[in-house]
């Protein structure tokens, strides 16, 4: 499968030819390549993998660790895949990829990610620290990173997805997003 742009405009953008058209196509493109891997609505976007020992989670970890890895791969699969969704849902908010209303989807799994009792619940800081048994000011999570990942993802589809969860909802959704926002994170965050 390859993606061929369906339009083009060599002189708006000589490199490429790619229009704001191409580009929203070729997001339907790479969530359709994501979506082929969900069964189900409630699945979250995990993909399919063959490697186990260098990236997390690790098959090998102790098992609070591994939790918590599967959190953050939960989180990174949601977080990463919005940034491709997002400019979609703000401009084309009723795509339907692989039978899923991806304006749906992801407003659904925004709020089960930040929602505790959950089961994709990916846990704030403090859950985290409490969950690895740990005390060090300082430990970073991989969660930190996708916060800000989702912060820009929901101003570019605001109208779409943010404005239309209750008062309720954004609250649980900011509450999850401070707990990182004042913890650390790695320098090249």
């Amino acid at each position: 499968m390859q993606f061929v742009p369906t339009s083009t405009d060599y002189k708006l953008s000589p490199y490429t030819g790619l229009t704001r058209e191409s580009w929203l196509d070729a997001c339907e493109y790479l969530l359709t390549g994501m979506f082929k891997n969900i069964k189900s609505f409630s699945d979250p976007v995990v993909m399919p993998r063959q490697e186990t020992e260098v990236t997390y989670p690790h098959i090998n970890s102790p098992e609070k660790l591994r939790r918590s890895e599967e959190k953050a791969e939960i989180f990174e699969g949601l977080a990463r895949s919005l940034f491709i969704a997002a400019p979609l849902i703000h401009n084309r908010p009723d795509t339907v990829i692989c039978g899923y209303p991806i304006r749906d989807y992801y407003k659904s799994h925004i709020l089960r990610i930040c929602t505790r009792g959950d089961e994709l619940f990916v846990g704030t800081y403090q859950a985290q620290m409490a969950m690895l048994e740990m005390e060090e000011p300082f430990r970073c999570f991989q969660q930190t990173v996708e916060t800000c990942a989702l912060v820009i993802c929901l101003v570019s589809c605001r109208n779409e997805i943010w404005d239309t969860y209750t008062q309720e909802e954004k609250d649980d959704i900011a509450s999850f997003l401070l707990s990182y926002a004042h913890e650390s994170t790695v320098p090249q965050n």
